[in-house]
């Protein structure tokens, strides 16, 4: 069952909501995987940024420090979506440019579009670890 279970937290990750489907949970899955998604492609469309800041500035600088832990948080937090985040920054989808008066939106959206899909994987895990607890 262990094995399953890191399976089906794995593919979970690298794709919302199937995870989930694999667990036997097939309409969570699937509403899952549609939100997450929607929420994430939506941010791409609004040209959300994919990729850390650029580095600038002094390095010994507070600033400069704080900035660049936000980008690396945020940057992971954004992975949260698995295959679609890491294709995405890969072929440059979404943007850097603070051009469009919605881009900051469009960040928060795939942000937000991988925190959730980690509390998804987290909660597939946690249900199943509780099982395996209960039973033995």
């Amino acid at each position: 069952m262990k094995r399953s279970v890191g399976i089906a937290v794995a593919a979970g990750w690298l794709f919302p909501g199937a995870g989930h489907w694999m667990a036997g949970q097939r309409a969570k899955g699937l509403v899952l995987g549609f939100i997450i998604l929607a929420l994430f492609v939506a941010g791409l469309l609004m040209k959300g940024a994919m990729v850390p800041a650029e580095l600038t500035g002094s390095l010994h600088s507070r600033e400069w420090i704080a900035r660049n832990i936000v980008s690396a948080i945020s940057l992971v937090v954004r992975m949260g979506c698995g295959l679609p985040a890491i294709l995405a920054s890969a072929l440059g989808w979404g943007g850097t440019s603070n051009t469009l008066p919605y881009y900051e939106i469009g960040g928060v959206y795939t942000a937000v579009a991988g925190a959730l899909n980690f509390l998804a994987v987290f909660s597939l895990f946690d249900k199943h670890a509780g099982e395996e607890h209960a039973k033995g």
